[in-house]
């Protein structure tokens, strides 16, 4: 392990139990790094304290302005693929790499209803294809999101 002066900020879409907060807590709980750990959420939730209990601190608001009033950030870990946002506001900061997991992967014609039912707006296939080219690393949990025409990446971690 090597040690790393600053932050590793971690954006996920909210702090609700989900198989995908227990993928960051494993990512934490690892202590794969030696550095602040901050855990951004549009929102708070049941799982915040379970980021707390490892160490890590959790704010929730706007993640843009919760990533301003980080002055050291050296990598921001992205979660979900509503996350697209922020991987594209990341990758235009100077200096600090992005890393997105992908947990889900919807076809065309079910994206827009999955993001209707979650209430998210904004959020396009374009988007999330910009993301992907974006990103610094896209990490997929399953190789048929790799396999799928849409995503337009060839690699797995």
């Amino acid at each position: 392990m090597v040690a790393r002066s600053g932050t590793l900020a971690i954006c996920v879409q909210n702090l609700d139990f989900s198989g995908a907060n227990q993928l960051v807590l494993n990512v934490v709980r690892g202590k794969v790094h030696q550095c602040n750990v901050v855990v951004l959420s549009p929102r708070v939730g049941t799982f915040a304290a379970r980021y707390v209990d490892t160490g890590a601190a959790v704010r929730t608001g706007d993640i843009s302005a919760l990533l301003n009033d980080i002055p050291d950030v050296f990598v921001v870990l992205c979660n979900t693929i509503l996350t697209a946002h922020i991987v594209l506001e990341v990758s235009r900061r100077p200096h600090c790499p992005c890393v997105w997991v992908l947990h889900e992967w919807w076809p065309e014609e079910l994206l827009a209803e999955n993001l209707r039912m979650r209430g998210i707006e904004g959020l396009t296939l374009a988007t999330i294809q910009q993301a992907l080219k974006e990103a610094s690393q896209v990490v997929f949990v399953c190789e048929a999101q790799v396999s799928h025409p849409r995503t337009r990446v060839t690699f797995l971690f």
